[in-house]
C-alpha cells in the first residue's frame, strides 16, 4: 500500500557568511521511494544539485552564498502516493567593509 512521502532537511536553519559554501540535504521517505527536488528559483548565487539514493536524497550546494540568497527554500518529495514539501530558512550574513 502506498505511503505519502515525507521530507527531512538538514541543516534546518543554517546561518553562514557571504561567499561561503553550504551543503543542504533533503531526504525523502515513503512507499514507493519518492523523487526529491529543491525549488531554487530565488537563489542568485551559483549552486549545484546532486542526487543519490535513486533520487530520494538531494544535496543543494551553494558554492558562494550572497546575502540576497537569505530566505525560505523549499524541498519537495513526490511519488504515486502524493507530494509533500517542507521549508528551511537560510540566513546569509553580509560582508562588512571597513573604509
Amino acid at each position: 500500500m502506498p505511503v505519502l512521502p515525507s521530507v527531512n532537511i538538514k541543516p534546518k536553519t543554517p546561518i553562514i557568511n557571504e561567499s561561503n559554501q553550504i551543503v543542504i540535504t533533503c531526504s525523502g521517505s515513503g512507499e514507493p521511494i519518492p523523487t526529491v527536488s529543491w525549488d531554487t528559483q530565488y537563489l542568485t548565487s551559483p549552486f549545484n544539485i546532486t542526487s543519490r539514493d535513486e533520487g530520494s536524497t538531494v544535496d543543494l550546494i551553494i558554492t558562494s552564498a550572497n546575502a540576497s540568497d537569505s530566505g525560505w527554500l523549499t524541498c519537495s518529495a513526490r511519488s504515486v502516493a502524493g507530494k509533500t514539501s517542507d521549508t528551511m530558512l537560510l540566513r546569509v550574513n553580509c560582508k562588512i567593509y571597513i573604509i
